[in-house]
């Protein structure tokens, strides 16, 4: 399992029937998605772009939040790795406390095709 030296050292208590866990006596509430077109938070492209063929290319690209709290605005955040289409790749990426659009996000286009993305498109999840 991947982090079982952080659960190991933190006396990590895993209670799967009330959908919580204890990390170094603190619980923490854990909920599920059933359904990823539900993202509260994501990131879209803000710009019509064509990535070429075998190519590395940095979007331009701005963050849509569904609801976001007071408490979550001074978090750090970062883009999940994800597989856009089959081929395209995008990478995480650090995104800057505060900032919410023209955020860098870098793609592989590992195609022999370049790949065009419309404006809006959801690229990743935050």
């Amino acid at each position: 399992m991947l982090g079982i030296d952080f659960l190991v050292e933190n006396k990590a208590i895993w209670d799967f029937a009330q959908s919580k866990i204890c990390i170094a006596g603190a619980p923490h509430l854990l909920h599920s998605r059933p359904n990823k077109r539900h993202w509260c938070r994501r990131v879209i492209l803000q710009e019509n772009t064509t990535i070429p063929a075998k190519s590395e290319a940095v979007l331009s690209t701005k963050a849509q939040f569904h609801n976001l709290s007071t408490a979550c605005v001074n978090q750090d955040w970062a883009t999940e790795l994800s597989h856009f289409e089959d081929g395209l790749h995008v990478s995480r990426t650090l995104v800057p406390r505060d900032v919410w659009s023209n955020i860098p996000v870098r793609t592989l286009n590992a195609t022999s095709k370049p790949v065009s993305l419309h404006a809006g498109t959801v690229i990743a999840e935050l």
